[in-house]
């Protein structure tokens, strides 16, 4: 974790960052972001084919080692239906 802050720490426009570890069985109900002055970023740290993030319309998986971006204050949601945790680094970085 010192690694991984002292890292982020040097990205330009980045507001916060964390891990998020969504365990088998989790379900996040559908909901919206607190701001639009900041994008949300996951990179896929550990996962599994069962897991999903659906942001309007659209549902994606997350890949070990990719990342992707969108605007948390569209409707989402996300789920676990897999048997092993699934681990991101979840960041928030000002729009440019």
């Amino acid at each position: 974790v010192p690694f991984t802050a002292s890292l982020c720490d040097t990205i330009p426009r980045i507001h916060t960052y964390g891990f998020s570890i969504m365990e088998p069985g989790c379900e996040i109900e559908p909901h919206v972001g607190y701001t639009n002055e900041v994008l949300r970023g996951h990179l896929g740290l550990y996962s599994n084919p069962a897991t999903a993030l659906q942001v309007g319309e659209e549902a994606r998986t997350w890949k070990e080692g990719e990342i992707f971006v969108f605007d948390d204050t569209t409707l989402h949601s996300a789920w676990n239906r897999g048997s092993s945790k699934r681990v991101i680094l979840l960041f928030d970085f000002y729009r440019p």
